[in-house]
């Protein structure tokens, strides 16, 4: 993680997320089980701020979006992992049907060295950029 750079969609609409730094008051909690989350489409935008635009479906309403940010490698490929999770509770009902999303993923610029990067989302490339302070 890039300076702890966690997003989960339910807190930020919940105001319980700040969308500059992703830091968030609640998490996963330690009965959660990850997900998957299926990518419908992804894109770079480069405009006031870096972001990535995610648009896709969770399996059902009970999942929640989860994304995570790795640090730059050695390649300066910058990856989005991105999930969901759910709460294992048995008395939980979920209808199941997808539950479509979009998200708008702000990169963090303030720890990145000068150069030309990669963005992945689960490891496809969505774009590239450059760089400079």
């Amino acid at each position: 993680l890039l300076n702890g750079v966690v997003c989960e969609e339910w807190a930020l609409f919940n105001g319980m997320c700040d969308p500059q730094t992703g830091t968030t008051i609640a998490a996963p909690g330690e009965d959660a089980i990850q997900g998957m989350a299926y990518i419908g489409s992804t894109e770079l935008i480069l405009d006031d701020t870096l972001t990535v635009k995610i648009t896709g479906d969770l399996p059902d309403p009970c999942h929640r979006l989860y994304i995570e940010m790795d640090e730059p490698d050695a390649d300066m490929n910058i990856n989005l992992s991105v999930s969901s999770w759910f709460q294992n509770d048995p008395m939980l009902a979920c209808t199941q049907v997808l539950k479509p999303f979009e998200f708008n993923f702000a990169i963090p610029t303030d720890e990145l060295a000068d150069g030309t990067y990669t963005v992945l989302v689960n490891g496809e490339e969505v774009g590239a950029f450059k760089f400079s302070n």
